[in-house]
């Protein structure tokens, strides 16, 4: 989400501050340095969105959010569901029509699931595509 919200607003980089983290944020596991689950999603988005153009964000669903790109063939849409969580409330899940059946959809970690035309959105963020 963080990589696509940063595609979308324009910034040319997306940094993150230490490999090592901070508060359960690191890439890599501080005693064996192998990569975690966030550096296999940062580098996912990183690679599904080199070379798209913005189009503009997903606001046909309350409680989501979501960005449009364009990459030449396909169009890619990545959404994912705003969360109370750290509010207190419930960790939330969606689920919406998308306007026609991808051709596929992967989720945070770039493993391929089911692509129909009614998804669950929660707060892991699923890339979705559509061949033009």
């Amino acid at each position: 989400a963080v990589y696509a919200a940063s595609y979308a607003v324009g910034l040319r980089a997306n940094l993150w501050y230490t490999p090592l983290g901070w508060r359960n944020s690191n890439l890599l596991d501080p005693a064996t340095l192998a990569p975690t689950t966030a550096y296999t999603a940062y580098q996912f988005a990183a690679n599904k969105l080199i070379g798209v153009d913005y189009v503009g964000a997903v606001n046909e669903y309350g409680g989501i959010m979501g960005y449009k790109f364009d990459h030449g063939d396909r169009t890619n849409w990545v959404l994912w569901a705003l969360s109370s969580a750290n509010m207190g409330g419930p960790i939330p899940q969606k689920s919406i029509a998308l306007p026609v059946t991808p051709t596929v959809i992967y989720d945070a970690l770039g493993t391929p699931i089911s692509a129909t035309m009614s998804i669950t959105v929660s707060v892991a963020p699923l890339f979705i595509e559509w061949n033009h």
